[in-house]
C-alpha cells in the first residue's frame, strides 16, 4: 500500500512518522497494570458498614465513584494493598459489560478494586491521561480488545499477557494534549446539551402532571372537567395480520407493527416508517389511539398510548385501537392515558408469562376531560415542548457524529493539530 510522505505503515495502520507504537504495559508505571483479586479474597463476610471502599464494575460502567456500598476494614485493605486505587488511576470493567473505563477522581474514597476490574496506573512522562481515556474508549480500539471473533484481549485475561501487549499508537506528548483538549471541548458540548435535554424533559413531565390533571388551568379556561367511562367516548378495535417478514422498504401500503409502539413511536405519531405490499391489517382513521395488547415484561409497559395522526395506515396484530366516537383531541387523550392513567392501566393487565391488556378492562375506566378547546390547547403546549426537545436531540446526535469523525481523524494522525 502506498503511504504518503510523513507517514509510515505499522501494526496498527498508517500513522505519522513521529508517532510511536507502544504496548499498554509500557505506558504504565512498574506494576501499574493489575487485575482485581481472585477467589475468596473478597467474600461477603469481609464486608463492613464503613471503612475502605470496594470499587465495583458498575463504577466503571456508569462513570461514578460514589456508586456502591461495600467496604473492608484496614487489616483487609493492608492485605490487598496492591489492588488499591489512587487519584487518576483508571479502572476497567472486565466481566459482563467489558471494556468500560473510568478515571478515579480527586477526593475519591480510599479503597481497592474487586475481581471484575482492572487497574491501570499510567506513566505521565509517556502518555496524557485524558488522551489515553479517549483512545481506550474509541470504537476502533474497543473492537480490538473485546471482539471475541478476533480473540480480543479482554476475552483473554487469564494472566493478562495478551492484554498487556495490546498496542496503541502514541503521538508526542504535546500533540496528545492538543488532541485531548479538542475532543474534550466536544465532550463538554455533548454533556451540556444532554443536561439541557434532561432539564427540558423534566419541565415537560411537570407540565403534564399539572395540565393533564387540571391542577393548573390555562388562561381563559375554568369549570369542572367532565367524567366519563372510556368506553363511552371510544370504540375498541383490534389490529390484525402483518409481521416483520411482510415488511418491504418500498411497499405500497403504510403500516405499523406492534413492536414499534415500544421502540419507535411516542405519544404522537405524525409519520410511519414501515410499509408493506400485503393488504392486511386494520385500516386506521386519523385520530385513532393505539395501545399494545401484550408484553412478556410487566404490566406497566403496556400503559402507553399513541395518537395516530394519519389515515389509511395498516395496523398489525396485537394492537388495541381506540377510535373516538365523540369529538375529542386524540393527542390529549393519548397523553392522558400514558401519564395520568398509567398505574391504573397497569393494574388492569392480566397474565403471568405473557401480560395482556384487553379492551373490556379499559372500557370501564373513568376519564376526566376538559372541553375540546382546552384539550387542544393543552395538547398544543405539550407538542411544542416535544418539538423543542426533538430539535435539541437532533443537535446532540450531530455533535456525537462530529466527535466520532474527529476521533477517526485525530487518533490516526490523518489530521495534525501540532
Amino acid at each position: 500500500m502506498e503511504v504518503r510522505e510523513g507517514y509510515k505503515n505499522t501494526e496498527v495502520g498508517v500513522i505519522p512518522e513521529d508517532w510511536e507504537i507502544r504496548s499498554l504495559e509500557y505506558l504504565c508505571i512498574p506494576a501499574g497494570l493489575v487485575r482485581g483479586p481472585f477467589g475468596g479474597a473478597l467474600k461477603k463476610e469481609y464486608f463492613v458498614k464503613s471503612g475502605y471502599k470496594v470499587y465495583e464494575q458498575r463504577n466503571a460502567i456508569y462513570k461514578n465513584s460514589s456508586i456502591g456500598n461495600y467496604y473492608i476494614n484496614k487489616n483487609k485493605f493492608d492485605e490487598l494493598i496492591r489492588f488499591a486505587v489512587k487519584q487518576d488511576d483508571f479502572i476497567i470493567s472486565c466481566s459482563g459489560t467489558i471494556g468500560k473505563i473510568f478515571k478515579i477522581p480527586k477526593n475519591h474514597e480510599q479503597g481497592i478494586i474487586n475481581q471484575a476490574l482492572l487497574k491501570l496506573s499510567l506513566d505521565s512522562s509517556k502518555v496524557v491521561n485524558k488522551f489515553f481515556e479517549i483512545y481506550f474508549s474509541w470504537d476502533r480500539f474497543q473492537y480490538k480488545i473485546i471482539d471475541s471473533t478476533q480473540g480480543g484481549a479482554m476475552k483473554n485475561l487469564v494472566g493478562m499477557d495478551i492484554f498487556k501487549k495490546t498496542l496503541i499508537s502514541i503521538p508526542p506528548l504535546p500533540e496528545q494534549q492538543a488532541i485531548a483538549e479538542a475532543l474534550s471541548d466536544v465532550d463538554d458540548l455533548i454533556s451540556s446539551l444532554t443536561k439541557l435535554i434532561n432539564k427540558k424533559k423534566n419541565i415537560k413531565q411537570g407540565a403534564m402532571q399539572e395540565l393533564l390533571t387540571g391542577k393548573k388551568r390555562l388562561e381563559g379556561f375554568s369549570g369542572d372537567w367532565e367524567k366519563k367511562n372510556l368506553g363511552f367516548i371510544v370504540d375498541f378495535l383490534k389490529g390484525s395480520g402483518l409481521s416483520k417478514a411482510k415488511l418491504s422498504i418500498k411497499g405500497k401500503y403504510k403500516c405499523l407493527l406492534y413492536g414499534e409502539l415500544f421502540t419507535t413511536y411516542g405519544e404522537v405519531i405524525d409519520s410511519v416508517i414501515s410499509s408493506t405490499n400485503y393488504k392486511e391489517g386494520t385500516v386506521s382513521n386519523k385520530g385513532d389511539i393505539l395501545m399494545p395488547g401484550s408484553t412478556t415484561t410487566i404490566g406497566i409497559d403496556l400503559a402507553i398510548a399513541s395518537s395516530l395522526n394519519i389515515e389509511d395506515v395498516l395496523i398489525g396484530g396485537d394492537i388495541n385501537i381506540l377510535r373516538p366516537k365523540v369529538e375529542l383531541n386524540s393527542e390529549f387523550l393519548a397523553r392522558y392515558l400514558s401519564n395520568v392513567k398509567k398505574f391504573q392501566i397497569s393494574q388492569a393487565t392480566q397474565g403471568i408469562t405473557i401480560i395482556h391488556l384487553y379492551a373490556k378492562d379499559l372500557s370501564e375506566m373513568l376519564i376526566e376531560l376538559p372541553c375540546l378547546s382546552e384539550q387542544t390547547a393543552i395538547a398544543n403546549i405539550l407538542s411544542d415542548m416535544d418539538a423543542e426537545i426533538e430539535v435539541l436531540e437532533q443537535k446532540l446526535n450531530k455533535y456525537k457524529t462530529i466527535k466520532q469523525g474527529m476521533m477517526q481523524e485525530l487518533l490516526t494522525g490523518k489530521i495534525r493539530l501540532i
